[in-house]
């Protein structure tokens, strides 16, 4: 039984091994992804400084983590469409591509607007 456990552990360990290559490639990459990154921090930051409720905290951080996530997203898209898209496909590549980056335009806008919610009675009051 020590052998298929250690193989699934092996696999698991490959398998966040390729999850944190892939957060390391898209933070040296990807510009706003290092930008979204430091918004969140400066959330974290003003969550501490305004002494935010855990249930406040919980949502601010699950805001980030999707605004974070889609971004990893939009550049998967990006890469594959970037390489498969040519010739007659290549509307068809920016039409995928210019939707991925909608996809994080909105949900950075709804984060913040989340974080207008939250954080404007305590700058307000």
């Amino acid at each position: 039984m020590g052998g298929v456990e250690s193989t699934l552990m092996e696999k698991q360990t490959e398998s966040f091994r390729n999850a944190l290559q892939g957060l390391y490639y898209t933070f040296r990459n990807e510009r706003n992804f290092r930008i979204h990154l430091v918004s969140g921090l400066v959330v974290y930051f003003l969550a501490w400084v305004y002494k935010l409720s855990p249930t406040e905290l919980a949502i601010l951080t699950l805001t980030v983590f999707l605004v974070l996530t889609v971004e990893l997203v939009n550049t998967t898209i990006e890469a594959l469409v970037d390489r498969l898209a040519e010739g007659e496909h290549a509307h068809f590549a920016k039409i995928s591509k210019d939707v991925a980056a909608a996809a994080v335009l909105t949900t950075s806008l709804g984060a913040a607007l989340v974080g207008l919610l939250i954080f404007a009675p305590k700058i307000f009051s």
